[in-house]
């Protein structure tokens, strides 16, 4: 499902505030622009639980809660075998991806089939886990546009000498506490709100699950192995590695887990030079290199640069950079459920 902004209580507060201040001053005779446009759009924008945001967004994030709403598109299955039929009635193949139409049907699984594991590891299971992953990878991507297509907006309009406007400047400052980032340097926000290439998508998916076979990618819907401090607090696993425990943070579905995953490299630290090569790609008008950008990433694993050639052999063996231009469809979504086994 897509994300929603989350509200917490003290913003629900905020906003019933601001409507109460609102409300008061037409009452008593007061109409301070300033105060009537805060009032009435923080506290619609709270209260709604949703930042406002243009229609290029909206429909971004909200396409995939559509299918939610369409039984008729939400397709039930019980195993491996079932997921190939749907595909299949789908008229879904890597092939379409990788050249000629290169389109990929708006098909959303919600977690891999508890037998996947089963399938042979030299080619259906490959098959299948890119078939599941990049519908994923391009939903994430197009939230991600639609974010940075109103970023690019806005930093437009400031330079052509107009005033960011009081919904402009809220939204900003939500972007900028996802992002990790500052509101005030859009350039540098410009850096973290980008688009994961899906070969590195699905390289460091396939590497860090096993293609699929890891227990945290069927149990938590976790194919990338992401760990979160602390102890266990019902949102993660417990794993031991070299050693060391390590806490692995699950997810509702891999939706959420690709979201996640594409957030911590656009956000963390950690992966600082990731962003800088991504942005000098985009500066130089560069299409962006799966290949190149994997070596930022050695941080990523324990293992450094081991960690880093076994991405980029994967990419180059499976051909995975002719995912790149793969793009949805048109059509709506259809959300498949795989019975939990």
């Amino acid at each position: 499902m897509a994300e929603r902004m989350s509200i917490s209580g003290g913003e629900r507060l905020l906003a019933g505030v601001m409507f109460l201040l609102l409300m008061a001053g037409v009452l008593l005779g007061e109409t301070n622009p300033l105060a009537l446009s805060l009032g009435a759009n923080l506290g619609r924008g709270l209260l709604s639980r949703e930042a406002p945001m243009p229609a290029s967004l909206a429909s971004a994030l909200g396409i995939f809660d559509a299918a939610l709403s369409r039984p008729d598109a939400t397709l039930r299955i019980a195993d491996s075998a079932g997921l190939a039929a749907t595909f299949q009635e789908l008229g879904y193949h890597l092939d379409q991806a990788a050249c000629c139409t290169r389109e990929v049907p708006r098909v959303i699984l919600s977690r891999l089939p508890a037998d996947f594991p089963s399938l042979a590891a030299s080619g259906p299971r490959k098959t299948k886990f890119l078939e599941v992953l990049l519908p994923l990878v391009i939903a994430i991507n197009e939230e991600i546009l639609a974010e940075r297509g109103r970023l690019l907006e806005i930093r437009a309009h400031l330079e052509a000498g107009e005033s960011v406007t009081l919904d402009e400047r809220y939204w900003l400052m939500r972007l900028a506490e996802r992002y990790g980032g500052d509101a005030e340097a859009l350039d540098d926000l410009l850096a973290r709100v980008d688009v994961i290439p899906p070969s590195l998508a699905l390289a460091q998916a396939a590497v860090e699950s096993g293609w699929g076979s890891s227990v945290y990618a069927l149990a938590d819907n976790a194919p990338f192995g992401q760990y979160m401090p602390g102890a266990s607090d019902g949102q993660g696993v417990s794993a031991a590695r070299n050693g060391a425990f390590l806490h692995i943070r699950s997810f509702p579905e891999l939706l959420d887990a690709v979201r996640a995953y594409a957030r911590n490299l656009d956000s963390h630290p950690a992966y600082r030079g990731f962003r800088a090569v991504r942005a000098k790609e985009r500066q130089a008008g560069q299409a962006l290199d799966g290949d190149k950008l994997a070596a930022t990433l050695s941080r990523y694993s324990s293992r450094g640069s081991g960690y880093v050639r076994d991405l980029r052999r994967v990419m180059r063996a499976n051909a995975l950079k002719q995912f790149d231009a793969a793009r949805f469809a048109d059509g709506a979504p259809t959300l498949v459920l795989p019975d939990r086994g």
